[in-house]
């Protein structure tokens, strides 16, 4: 591992999940071309223009007007974010829903700041006014069979870069748990071996939990400073996505 602690070391975080989050977009277009994903190529090329499009304009823009310096690998990660998380453009009213949950997301950069850091992830305060405007959820796609080993790999390099794995384990936990219980409840999910180990899959396989823990919860602007605070967000945060708790 002393390699991998030497390459990842040798970058910044910010460039870290930037080339990440680039090589997992390569990725989905290439499974797009070849018809491993529910989108095709031309879908997904076509939303990941418009969110790195909108996602330049806007910063340049804001920034401008507020007179303050644009970190160019910070609006790329957001956008790269929102890409994995919002529906792929397929008409060009879905082109619009997108490019206007950009804009509100990179808004939030500059307007719902506390002493210089923003207040909420902006790819999930994104997600939200998309959400609140248009009543569409986010759709999360990243969360697939087909994208799972890109996604772990990115994703174990960030969490090591920045030591945050108490803090995705504690979210894992809490999120397998409450999913658990609600499907022993329901009668979706069996008490057994079988049944247990079916659930993980589907929990890896299905929900964007590997993704959203290890990329978006841990943004370091975002989280706790300490680790008791992280560990215990972190549990409420996946108690929250397990339960699908809706307003």
């Amino acid at each position: 591992m002393k390699y991998v602690d030497a390459l990842i070391n040798s970058i910044t975080m910010y460039r870290l999940t930037l080339y990440g989050l680039l090589a997992m977009a390569l990725w989905a277009l290439l499974l797009g071309v070849f018809g491993f994903l529910s989108y095709t190529a031309v879908s997904l090329a076509s939303s990941l223009f418009i969110v790195l499009f909108v996602s330049y304009g806007a910063n340049e823009l804001m920034a401008k007007f507020l007179r303050l310096p644009v970190n160019t690998e910070s609006e790329y990660i957001t956008a790269l974010i929102l890409f994995f998380i919002l529906p792929p453009v397929v008409t060009l009213e879905d082109a619009g829903i997108v490019a206007l949950s950009v804009l509100g997301a990179m808004a939030t950069k500059y307007f719902f700041v506390f002493r210089r850091k923003h207040l909420f992830n902006p790819a999930a305060a994104g997600a939200f006014i998309m959400s609140l405007v248009f009543g569409l959820g986010a759709t999360w796609w990243v969360g697939s069979l087909a994208m799972l080993p890109i996604t772990f790999f990115v994703g174990f390099l960030i969490v090591r870069k920045i030591h945050r794995f108490p803090m995705v384990l504690t979210f894992f936990a809490a999120a397998a748990l409450t999913i658990g219980a609600l499907g022993v409840q329901n009668g979706a999910t069996e008490l057994t071996a079988d049944g247990v180990g079916q659930l993980l899959l589907e929990i890896l396989t299905a929900w964007p939990v590997i993704f959203f823990g290890m990329i978006m919860l841990t943004e370091p602007f975002t989280a706790n400073a300490t680790r008791p605070l992280q560990m215990t967000y972190a549990g409420i945060v996946g108690v929250l996505l397990g339960s699908s708790f809706n307003i």
